[in-house]
């Protein structure tokens, strides 16, 4: 006769151990009704054919290990077996070497760099619904506890993996991202989970504000051709009209804080605000004031308003803010290179003032014309602009957080 033990559970280890001259002992025992603690975990079947998954035993077999038994007793080989398992059996070891351990879930490796996240991130937006795949190999199936992880970098996000069990092989862990980040740049998430770790990079993106124009329009776009051959606006940003004297308020326009969008700020009545931002596209429209270091954005960025398509770019379509050297060109070809000279060119520049770094006061209106390029000094990193008053010019340089005045260029 064959006795086949076949498990019922899911644990191969309680299987293997049943391949030892103990487990084919605790087998008939279980078969029996003499182990009921394992009683449920295995059955008796008929002598057919015996799969991977089942120990099968010859009479012979058993014999050779093991005293036959029969119904009425409950005795093996030199020694005897209670129900509550407390008696060793002949064979090395005791009944509890049968239970099944704990699986303890396990990956080969987490991959953050091959992420996926459902949708971009933005400052100030709470991502809330937006979540990020992140994939691993070498999963056992077995179960972990979750995490939830705070961003660095750019702070104001959490990374939350639910508990719940690794897949057999590879798989992906989703973790729901919550919060509101506060700049611009990359949200850093250390991930540490059954024993593998690596860093989980996410891009957070600023989106422009709403343009705000303080006339309620867009200034007017006319072309003049200066004695350069360059092509420029005939007005400055946000004026009324062309200038009919260097001291003419309608045509003084807004003044603009360096690298900023027309976001409301370069309004002449514009309130002030002391709290920097770290993106380039600021959530107030605000005159942002600073005075250590001069700049509106911490940390700074050299590369705004550089170009037509620049970052910030506040000229019309096909327009642009002019570089130094094309201001300087520009000045060269006044009749007098100042006030007077600045006014009488085809540009008609005035003397609009301008508004301070560290309080937002006016500064020089009616005495002084001030320009912003959009050059920086490669040293400082500190922008330079064109300055004039009745008796001389310069080309030097300012702080980012000046508000001065613009004029635009055709690209």
């Amino acid at each position: 006769m064959i006795f086949r033990a076949q498990r019922n559970d899911s644990s191969f280890q309680a299987t293997t151990s049943f391949r030892s001259g103990l487990g084919r002992r605790i087998a008939i025992l279980c078969l029996l009704g003499l182990a009921p603690s394992c009683q449920d975990d295995l059955v008796l079947l008929s002598s057919d054919d015996c799969s991977p998954n089942e120990i099968c035993e010859s009479s012979s077999q058993l014999d050779a290990g093991m005293p036959p038994l029969d119904s009425g007793s409950s005795a093996v080989d030199a020694g005897s077996f209670n129900s509550d398992a407390s008696t060793p059996l002949a064979d090395s070891g005791s009944f509890a070497d049968a239970q099944p351990s704990p699986l303890v879930g396990a990956i080969a490796s987490l991959d953050c760099v091959g992420a996926s996240f459902s949708e971009a991130i933005v400052v100030g937006i709470d991502a809330l619904g937006n979540s990020v795949d992140v994939s691993y190999t070498g999963g056992n199936g077995g179960p972990h506890n979750g995490q939830s992880v705070d961003s660095t970098g750019v702070t104001g996000l959490t990374a939350t993996l639910n508990a719940g069990n690794f897949a057999n092989g590879n798989g992906v862990l989703n973790y729901a991202l919550s919060g509101a980040p506060v700049c611009s740049g990359t949200a850093r998430f250390e991930l540490s989970i059954a024993g593998q770790t690596c860093t989980l990079k996410l891009p957070v993106t600023s989106t422009p504000a709403p343009i705000v124009y303080c006339s309620g329009s867009p200034t007017p776009v006319v072309e003049v051709t200066s004695p350069t051959g360059r092509i420029w606006m005939d007005r400055n940003l946000g004026a009324s009209n062309v200038a009919t004297s260097v001291t003419d308020n309608g045509a003084y326009g807004d003044l603009y804080q360096w690298g900023r969008a027309t976001d409301g700020h370069q309004c002449r009545d514009s309130l002030t605000t002391s709290t920097l931002t770290c993106t380039d596209h600021p959530l107030s429209s605000d005159l942002i004031v600073a005075e250590s270091p001069p700049d509106w954005r911490s940390p700074p960025n050299p590369n705004l308003w550089q170009g037509v398509d620049g970052i910030n770019n506040p000229c019309p379509a096909g327009f642009r803010i002019p570089t130094q050297a094309e201001f300087d060109q520009e000045r060269q070809s006044w009749a007098t290179t100042d006030a007077a000279g600045a006014y009488g060119s085809v540009l008609k520049l005035t003397m609009g003032g301008g508004r301070t770094a560290a309080a937002g006061d006016f500064q020089a209106v009616d005495t002084n014309g001030y320009y912003w390029t959009s050059s920086l000094d490669s040293t400082l990193n500190l922008p330079r602009y064109l300055g004039f008053f009745r008796g001389a010019s310069s080309l030097d340089l300012s702080q980012q957080a000046f508000g001065l005045s613009v004029r635009c260029i055709k690209d």
